[in-house]
């Protein structure tokens, strides 16, 4: 208490009628390492502080801020100094700023389901200490989505829309070596502690022309669910798809990913009665990629970390089905309004400044890659623009719900078949020479996301067992094992279809992009054969074109 009590007297400076608390670099109310490092950044330009961190960040009172700054702030939160009174004498200085200090966003971050796919051309600086802060997840899940604590309010009131704004009627062919949005007004989240992703789909959707609050994005339509404890448990929802916590407050409250981002606006939608209006998840499309939704006037909402910190391991706690989840520390999300090459910068709107913010593009990169490439945008319903893939490709949905089909590779002409149709979970899934047996048929589970379940008639007649993803660690990676498993983890039992040739198609695990189910040479498989080496198995691998990567899938009902 001595020591808040002596920070409060000596160290808050009034800048016109807000408090500026020295060594707060990061705008938290709170003085811990990551001040130190955010000074650090600062000081290496690889992120740009407003006037009031600025003020906060200098605590030797030299007028500059400095890496002895850091050095200072870390002094004090190990204890070394007692206060900055040793090192600055600090008088009373009055500012006048008409933008809003910084909020701190939303909590740590997911361990995900898409593995962390780091390229950097620049380190991301950390201090001796690891970052102890806040914002949004990778992945580590599972099940469906699960339903909100608050219902949803339905109206028969029209849309409250209108203007719509400036629209490409085709995608852009040739990328411009710079491109900006105007117009993307940022929301700055105070209120909502840890709603920086309500408070960045509201930026997306005024500028899209909807009159929506963040107070009701976060309150009223995003799906969330506090927590509760069994026998010394902490028991919480699967953030993939419900938000963790409460957004209208900070502690013990975490975050959302892009499905249940994409289920708010869903809400919303249906809310106000907007039909012309949907969401596209295009995770796993890398950053160069995205420049082109921008570049077609399309702002893009992702999930990136508060000031570019490296995202670190945060608390866990057990679903309501019992699985284990992890949360990153970190998250946040952010609006992607623009790119210059030429300055080698991305150009963000999002909740924690009420400015334009402007970041090194190295470095953004990285820290997206970091958070599992987790981005969505919002179109009309009706667009001549598809949705593009990390590799351009075009996602189709080629089958109606419910449709039977067997799936036959192109490289060695046989079949996608479940070992002598076992109907148990882990069974292995392989090639074999076709036999028109029910191991060998599959039906086709449409999802609203445009996603299918891939369900094999041997199973209770296609409604049990699914084609499944052995994941490793959480994750799905190139050369994992494809078997059959109870429909329970949607992460690994989502699949894409990208149109190759008349019927033929490349097959994507929706939440890995980059890989495609693959089978292995021209021999029959078996079921002791489950890795990416055993002949005529079936696995995903990194997409290379191959002809034993293109499956061609006919309906037989």
């Amino acid at each position: 208490m001595k020591r808040i009590l002596c920070l409060m007297a000596a160290f808050s400076l009034m800048a016109g009628t807000e408090d500026i608390t020295l060594g707060d670099a990061d705008g938290s109310s709170d003085i811990t390492s990551l001040d130190a490092l955010v000074v650090l950044q600062s000081v290496t330009g690889l992120t740009e502080l407003s006037p009031e961190q600025l003020k906060a960040a200098d605590v030797d009172g030299d007028n500059q801020v400095t890496s002895n700054d850091a050095l200072k702030i870390l002094q004090y939160v190990t204890g070394l100094i007692d206060d900055f009174a040793d090192t600055a004498e600090t008088a009373t200085v009055t500012t006048v700023t008409d933008t809003e200090p910084p909020q701190t966003t939303t909590e740590p971050i997911i361990t995900t389901t898409e593995p962390p796919q780091t390229t950097t051309t620049e380190p991301v600086i950390t201090t001796t200490e690891p970052p102890q802060t806040t914002t949004e997840p990778v992945i580590t899940t599972t099940e469906p989505p699960q339903t909100t604590t608050e219902p949803i309010i339905t109206t028969t009131e029209p849309p409250q829309t209108t203007t719509e704004p400036p629209q490409t009627a085709e995608p852009v062919k040739t990328l411009p070596r710079s491109y900006k949005i105007s117009g993307v007004t940022p929301i700055v989240q105070r209120g909502l502690p840890t709603g920086c992703e309500a408070t960045g789909l509201t930026i997306a959707l005024r500028w899209y022309g909807f009159n929506v609050s963040k107070e009701d994005m976060a309150l009223k339509y995003m799906p969330r669910q506090d927590f509760t404890y069994q026998n010394g448990r902490k028991i919480g929802p699967d953030f993939i798809y419900t938000f963790a916590g409460d957004p209208a407050r900070k502690s013990n409250s975490y975050g959302c990913y892009i499905p249940c981002m994409r289920q708010t606006i869903a809400n919303y939608f249906s809310d106000i009665g907007c039909t012309e209006y949907t969401t596209a998840d295009i995770s796993g499309t890398s950053l160069e990629n995205l420049f082109y939704y921008v570049a077609d006037n399309t702002p893009v909402i992702l999930i990136s970390t508060n000031n570019l910190i490296t995202p670190v391991t945060g608390d866990s706690w057990y679903t309501p089905d019992g699985r284990y989840v992890t949360w990153q520390r970190g998250h946040h999300c952010m609006i992607l309004t623009g790119y210059d090459y030429s300055k080698n910068v991305v150009y963000v709107s999002e909740s924690a400044y009420s400015y334009e913010r402007t970041y090194n593009m190295d470095s953004f990169r990285n820290i997206y890659n970091l958070k599992g490439k987790n981005a969505m945008i919002i179109k009309k319903t009706k667009s001549d623009n598809p949705v593009i893939s990390p590799d351009n490709d075009v996602y189709v949905t080629p089958f109606s719900d419910g449709d039977i089909c067997v799936l036959k590779n192109t490289g060695s002409g046989k079949m996608l078949n479940v070992d002598y149709g076992r109907d148990e979970n882990d069974v292995n899934v392989y090639q074999w020479t076709a036999d028109n047996s029910t191991e060998q048929q599959f039906r086709m589970n449409l999802m609203s996301d445009g996603s299918y379940m891939i369900r094999t008639m041997c199973s209770s007649d296609g409604t049990n067992r699914t084609l499944d993803i052995v994941k490793s660690n959480g994750n799905i990676v190139s050369g994992a094992n494809v078997d059959i498993y109870n429909p329970v983890d949607t992460i690994a039992q989502r699949w894409l279809f990208v149109k190759t040739g008349t019927n033929t198609y490349k097959i994507v695990p929706q939440y890995n992009k980059a890989l495609a189910l693959t089978a292995l040479g021209n021999s029959n498989g078996s079921a002791s054969g489950t890795d990416a080496s055993s002949e005529g198995n079936v696995f995903v691998s990194d997409y290379t074109g191959s002809a034993y990567q293109q499956w061609t899938v006919s309906k037989i009902n």
